[in-house]
Order: C-alpha cells, then sequence, then structure tokens
C-alpha cells in the first residue's frame, strides 16, 4: 500500500483530484465530480483526496464518499477500483491490494481509532 502517497501532509490530504473507482455514472447523485467544475472529460468522478484525521468523527461525513461506508471504501482499494472497467481515467496509483479479511479490520481501526489528534 502507498497510502502516504496521496493521503499525506498535516491534513493527510494532498488536496488533488482523483478518480479511484468507487462510482459509477449515475450514483452519487449525479456528482460527476471534478468535471462539473473543469469540463474536461479526463476530470469526471475525479474528487479531492479527503483528509483522515479524526476519521471517527467524519463518519457520517466524508465528504463525496458520504453515501458510502468505510468497509466499502476500503473494499474498494482492496479490488483495485470497483469501477475500474468503466474509466479510463482511474489514478494510475489505484491498484488492487487483495487485502485479508483482517488485514481489513486492521485497516478500519487504523483509520478510525489510530488518527485521532486529541
Amino acid at each position: 500500500m502507498n497510502c502516504a502517497g496521496c493521503h499525506s501532509g498535516a491534513n493527510l490530504s494532498d488536496n488533488k483530484f482523483y478518480n479511484v473507482g468507487l462510482y459509477t455514472q449515475g450514483q452519487n447523485n449525479g456528482d460527476t465530480g471534478r468535471m462539473a467544475i473543469s469540463k474536461k472529460k479526463s476530470d469526471f468522478m475525479s474528487f479531492k483526496t479527503p483528509g483522515l484525521r479524526n476519521l471517527i468523527t467524519k463518519q457520517n461525513t466524508l465528504g463525496h464518499n458520504a453515501d458510502k461506508t468505510l468497509d466499502e471504501i476500503i473494499d474498494n482499494y482492496s479490488d483495485g477500483g470497483t469501477h475500474r472497467a468503466e474509466f479510463g481515467n482511474i489514478a494510475p496509483t489505484i491498484h488492487a491490494l487483495d487485502l485479508s479479511p483482517s488485514e481489513k479490520a486492521d485497516l478500519k481501526e487504523f483509520l478510525l481509532n489510530g488518527l485521532l489528534t486529541n
């Protein structure tokens, strides 16, 4: 895993936009991501890297991932982009991690409880 490639800096976000294959067209309430602003087809379904600090307090407000559970998001990265085949603009850093159920549970625990600023 290279999570720090995008989730870096003080807020654990590089503040850049990526399509990570989490959504398909028609999902996400019609939001087309950065393309809605840039009008570039290459920005279709690209969203800003969310910060990961204090994630446990933001579980219901995960930005563009608000309708996805943390388990679904972890599964997406484990699968290498759930909707990868539908897009030509998946971020090149997205590839199947093939995480075991135990590794997924450990990652979830770390994201929820290991990045607190208290």
